[in-house]
């Protein structure tokens, strides 16, 4: 019914295609045209993903249903995050699922398939950044575990928006959060 699948270099027409789709299924109507087209021209051109799917610091991982592509997460080991660059951290700078496949728990297995990765790489948490007006989005990750330490800047087209940055800890034991460290692309946001 379900799969998870390693994107490969040979992906990357389908990664571009899934992720303007998704990308503008979750924010189409949250910005003008002009700073839609900007954002998905820069974020998702042909050369940068196949930059992203040759570096050895992401990871990007295809959700099927069926044998169908329905989302896809993109992961970042510190030297490619976004923000922060903990080595002890795992970022999810990407996680979309298509609208049409909502409600089958391919969200969850994707974020299970996340987590494995990070305790494979012997990760203390993973992180990511999410729109402040993604309710939806905020709401997923709160009940996978996630909880909200900081925010940081995003750049959309013209406008500059805010993301609320969320982490999930992976420490077993003490139950204490592991000490935290901002990279250079904070911004100053954050604890």
């Amino acid at each position: 019914m379900w799969d998870i699948r390693r994107c490969k270099g040979k992906d990357v027409f389908l990664l571009q295609e899934m992720s303007v789709q998704t990308y503008y299924e979750t924010f189409g109507g949250s910005s003008t045209i002009e700073d839609m087209q900007q954002y998905l021209d820069g974020a998702y051109n042909t050369r940068k993903l196949m930059d992203e799917l040759k570096n050895p610091n992401t990871l990007f991982f295809f959700a099927l249903w069926d044998g169908e592509l329905a989302g896809y997460m993109k992961l970042n080991l510190p030297e490619a995050q976004s923000d922060i660059k903990d080595p002890e951290s795992l970022e999810i700078e990407r996680f979309y699922i298509a609208k049409r496949f909502h409600r089958r728990k391919l969200g969850s297995k994707l974020m299970s398939r996340a987590m494995e990765v990070a305790r494979e790489q012997k990760k203390r948490y993973i992180w990511l950044g999410v729109w402040e007006h993604n309710v939806r989005a905020q709401h997923f990750y709160r009940h996978m575990g996630f909880r909200i330490f900081g925010k940081h800047p995003f750049q959309m087209g013209s406008k500059t928006e805010t993301d609320f940055l969320m982490r999930k800890d992976l420490s077993a034991g003490t139950g204490e959060t592991p000490d935290f460290h901002y990279g250079s692309n904070s911004n100053g946001y954050g604890l």
